[in-house]
């Protein structure tokens, strides 16, 4: 099916929105080593860019891979892609510094694995699946 323009959105329950994030897509992994990645969607690494995604991850169990999009907020809460790609350019030893003014979130929409297990293979998730009590170690962290 084709994008075509429309003035109004669809109304009704069959209808499901979500907001269009102004990021770049990323993947954080946590490994079993202890290791942590960022990396963009062609596995660029983004580790030097974004530090305070690298400081987050250890709060996630190790063997943990989770897909998103990296976003900057601007003063007012909406996504500010300059600021995202400022961030690029700013040279290794600066990147730690910037992110203390301007902090950029992993707004995640898959977790591929958790704890050494690919969830791909997950049969069901249910309210006492594999995500118990993991929220709580997220507080305050830039994932």
């Amino acid at each position: 099916m084709l994008a075509a323009l429309k003035h109004s959105l669809p109304i009704g329950d069959q209808w499901l929105y979500e907001p269009k994030l102004d990021g770049f897509r990323g993947l954080l992994r946590h490994g079993t080593n202890g290791h942590v990645q960022v990396l963009s969607r062609n596995l660029r690494d983004l580790a030097p860019s974004f530090p305070e995604l690298v400081q987050a991850a250890p709060s996630l169990p190790a063997g943990t891979l989770l897909d998103g999009e990296i976003v900057i907020a601007d003063e007012s809460g909406h996504a500010d892609f300059g600021a995202l790609q400022k961030r690029l350019t700013v040279a290794r030893r600066a990147a730690g510094q910037v992110a203390l003014q301007r902090p950029a979130v992993l707004l995640v929409f898959d977790v591929l694995e958790l704890g050494g297990v690919p969830l791909a293979t997950v049969a069901a998730l249910t309210d006492t699946g594999p995500f118990d009590g993991i929220t709580p170690a997220f507080t305050g962290a830039g994932v």
